[in-house]
């Protein structure tokens, strides 16, 4: 049990939504099993996906005709009029100035130099400037990725004393062998041929997934490959390329395909590499992914995405595995350098609120 104040994890949105979303929910669920004593502060809350905590939920929540690039700013402003900043001790995946343990899965800036090619509008200037006192103030900073600690260091001047990196959980109840048993009925339902070697691209932004990069390899090739998307429709025309659909269950689509592939222009972490692998499936990846470095080589295939050589030989590989029975995970937790497991994740957290 918490023996300090009151704890309270602060996020923008609950929702069925991206990474930081779904990471908040399960922060929230595992601190659960160790306090009784803990508020839940946001301003957009799907109260059904919630509804096992409804009673700690505070909302603070924004006009609907606030203009979206300031409902964020409007609700860091609630947060700090509202008190919660002295009387709790405060997780933050949100990035609001004054908060206790700060939480990066991404940085502006290094999506600004990845994904932007540097460029930068009023409204990056405006997050940056709030990204820079959110990180100044926090008392401590925990990284997902070695990634993240190399840009809080280089991009922000944090010092490196105040940053722990501890890797992003997996929900493992969810994303592992169930679904290996039926793995033949999840290829027919997705209406994946025996014969063919099924490469999952889950992606909801497919520009910065590396889709433009991928999708030549399959669009006029002979070989019996698929790239099978999910997420975000796609345009590309081929007999090799097939829409999915947004997918619920993804795990089932982990489970049915052969690879996972991703060539990200910019990936903080990546949890599709981890979710990919608990479910029997490795994966192909370029090295600029962050999760790369947390998958044992036998799971994962990586390359240079500037290099069209290196994607095409990482290709080539993965077809090899296949074709010699060597590509299926039968035991993935071996294959992780680190535990996934959602409480081993909320346990490092906790050890951190010991020392602040």
């Amino acid at each position: 049990m918490i023996d300090k104040k009151p704890l309270a994890v602060i996020h923008h949105s609950l929702i069925n939504s991206g990474g930081m979303e779904r990471y908040a929910f399960d922060l929230i669920t595992g601190l659960l099993h160790h306090t009784d004593d803990l508020k839940i502060v946001s301003r957009k809350i799907d109260r059904q996906l919630v509804k096992d905590f409804n009673n700690k939920l505070t909302e603070l929540p924004t006009s609907i005709f606030t203009p979206q690039k300031l409902k964020n700013r409007i609700f860091a402003h609630k947060v700090i009029k509202s008190g919660l900043l002295d009387s709790c001790l405060t997780i933050g995946p949100a990035r609001i100035p004054g908060i206790d343990i700060a939480i990066v899965g991404g940085t502006h800036m290094g999506h600004i130099l990845n994904a932007k090619n540097g460029r930068t509008s009023f409204w990056d200037r405006l997050e940056l400037n709030s990204e820079r006192s959110y990180y100044q103030q926090a008392k401590l900073i925990i990284a997902h990725s070695d990634l993240m600690k190399e840009e809080l260091i280089d991009l922000y001047n944090v010092p490196e004393c105040k940053i722990r990196v501890i890797y992003p959980p997996v929900d493992t109840t969810r994303f592992n062998l169930d679904n290996e048993t039926k793995r033949d009925e999840l290829r027919t339902r997705f209406g994946f041929e025996k014969d063919e070697i099924v490469f999952l691209f889950p992606s909801s932004s497919h520009k910065r997934k590396g889709l433009d990069l991928i999708s030549p390899l399959f669009m006029n090739s002979t070989l019996p490959i698929v790239l099978a998307v999910a997420g975000s429709p796609v345009d590309c025309q081929s007999n090799n390329i097939r829409y999915l659909g947004r997918l619920d269950n993804i795990e089932e689509a982990y489970s049915a395909a052969d690879y996972t592939i991703l060539a990200s222009s910019y990936e903080p972490f990546g949890l599709v590499g981890p979710e990919s692998v608990l479910c029997g499936t490795p994966i192909v990846l370029s090295e600029n992914i962050a999760c790369s470095q947390t998958i044992k080589q036998a799971a994962k295939i990586t390359f240079d995405r500037e290099c069209n050589e290196s994607i095409t030989a990482a290709m080539q590989e993965a077809i090899k595995r296949h074709k010699a029975g060597e590509h299926r995970l039968e035991e993935p937790l071996q294959h992780l350098m680190y535990q996934p497991m959602i409480d081993s994740h909320v346990q490092q957290i906790l050890e951190c609120v010991k020392q602040i």
